[in-house]
């Protein structure tokens, strides 16, 4: 699938109400209908009935990496539970359903990614709904763009061949139990947003020999980061991390020894911890990007993740998670 020349327009953002309206990139763009009822879940107004996570809890897991670590309220996993039965019948999956009805993207053939930089196994793993999409940047240089990247214009509805918009950005139906002030976002890209093609920018700050280790660090472990952090010890130090589900060998922060000294970590082939560390960073930074331009530092706090592939729920659709603070005046949290 191959998506033509964004027109060169101008487009700012604004964060919409709590009806289940998206982000919306301009005045007077169509915004998806209002969710139905029943189809995302209400917090209750008795704290007795909700255990939520803190926002350093969420700082801190997210950073590590165990992800399996966040979690919903046991209401709202209930809630949803009951909800996903008939979705399921009625749509056969609940990727359709949030292609179909959230999204309001038609299906494309799915494809996988056949980069010669990719083992089998990888290809089975980045298996997606638009794995080989690309299409010119817009800012008209010429470039071909084969992964996610923070430009407003992509939100533009026709910004696609197909008359769709190629990022969207709208609640999560059924949040993780975030305290009462965070918001749970979900951004849905029709560009990969994990794909070797983000280290092949002649910037990548590394040697051409250890790039395929570091991207299969990032493949193994997804993409994690924090922006606007303002808590007295900062944001956490995300490095590549061993999910709990994950059987790869791969780098652990109870390496202590290894952390700022450049050792080896057990990392695959004997990326360091460091490297891991930039690798994040390296390979999350269109994410940051537009993280940072949705939500202004000097505004808010988030704290972001995108799941490696073969951690995802709905693994057709590339997205990634942010939970948004607004940054007021508190309490040491």
């Amino acid at each position: 699938m191959t998506l033509p020349h964004v027109p060169a327009a101008a487009a700012t953002a604004s964060h919409s109400s709590s009806n289940g309206d998206s982000h919306s990139t301009r005045s007077g763009t169509p915004q998806p209908a209002p969710r139905a009822s029943g189809s995302y879940y209400v917090r209750s107004t008795d704290p007795s009935l909700e255990s939520l996570m803190t926002w350093v809890y969420i700082q801190s897991t997210v950073a590590s990496g165990d992800l399996d670590d966040l979690f919903r309220a046991q209401r709202c996993e209930d809630e949803y539970r009951q909800w996903a039965v008939p979705i399921r019948k009625k749509w056969g999956g609940l990727e359709a359903y949030i292609r179909d009805v959230r999204l309001g993207w038609r299906p494309q053939q799915q494809v996988v990614d056949e980069s010669d930089s990719l083992d089998a196994d990888q290809k089975v793993r980045l298996r997606e709904t638009w794995p080989q999409a690309e299409m010119p940047h817009p800012d008209g240089s010429g470039t071909i763009l084969r992964h996610f990247i923070d430009d407003p214009r992509l939100a533009d509805p026709g910004a696609s061949d197909d008359g769709e918009a190629v990022v969207k950005c709208i609640p999560n139906d059924w949040p993780y139990a975030v305290p009462d002030d965070v918001e749970h976002w979900v951004v849905w890209s029709k560009l990969p947003i994990l794909h070797a093609s983000l280290f092949s920018d002649p910037a990548t700050p590394f040697p051409a020999a250890t790039i395929p280790s570091v991207y299969s660090c990032v493949l193994n472990d997804g993409v994690r980061g924090c922006t606007g952090t303002s808590t007295e010890l900062g944001a956490p130090r995300v490095y590549g991390n061993l999910t709990k589900r994950s059987t790869s060998l791969h780098l652990r922060n109870s390496a202590e020894a290894a952390v700022g000294t450049g050792e080896p970590s057990g990392g695959p082939d004997g990326v360091t911890l460091d490297q891991s560390a930039e690798g994040q960073r390296w390979a999350s930074r269109e994410i940051s990007r537009f993280v940072r331009r949705m939500w202004a530092e000097e505004r808010y706090e988030t704290v972001f993740f995108c799941n490696p592939p073969h951690l995802r729920t709905v693994p057709g659709l590339s997205h990634f998670h942010v939970f948004v603070r607004p940054k007021v005046d508190r309490p040491a949290a």
